[in-house]
């Protein structure tokens, strides 16, 4: 958070606190950091992740998903289709 007090647009500074956030479950705060340094596609991308190490899967695939409706060049991983159950 310091980091982020001096050069908000600090991209490791941000992703770390995303995923600091993240991991202790303030999923909306971790979606707020990683879109302060990275393009909406790219910060659902990165909160799907969180989801993943979490092992929120069903979670991890919406997310996934919003990013591709936001980016349709995006594939879903399909280790992340098969273990939310839904290949």
């Amino acid at each position: 958070q310091l980091a982020l007090q001096t050069d908000p647009q600090h991209v490791r500074a941000a992703n770390n606190l995303a995923l600091v956030l993240g991991m202790q479950g303030r999923m909306d705060e971790a979606y707020v950091a990683f879109e302060q340094v990275q393009p909406r596609a790219a910060a659902l991308k990165n909160l799907s992740y969180v989801y993943q190490q979490r092992g929120e899967w069903t979670e991890a695939l919406d997310c996934y998903r919003l990013a591709q409706q936001v980016d349709p060049n995006l594939q879903i991983p399909p280790q992340l289709l098969a273990r939310a159950g839904t290949l």
